[in-house]
């Protein structure tokens, strides 16, 4: 196959290239709304036990930061699993 051809392929369904969807999609910083409440931001503050009791029974996990929890709320980029 091509180069052309390739990248026509991945145009057409919508691929992105490596190391681009993400940088331009997700905010990756404490900017976003609610972060505080995220477990990312939970677990730099060492707050262990709240982290814990957020983790337990989880259902989602974060496409940034690969942790996982029980509501969607507390985490950055959610999705179910």
């Amino acid at each position: 196959m091509t180069m052309e051809k390739s990248n026509d392929l991945q145009q057409q369904k919508k691929i992105p290239k490596k190391g681009t969807a993400m940088k331009k999609t997700i905010p990756l910083s404490d900017n976003h709304p609610h972060h505080a409440k995220h477990l990312c931001s939970i677990v730099a503050k060492r707050n262990m036990k709240t982290a814990a009791r957020l983790a337990q029974d989880a259902k989602y996990i974060c496409l940034i930061c690969g942790r996982s929890a029980k509501k969607e709320t507390n985490l950055c980029w959610p999705i179910a699993f």
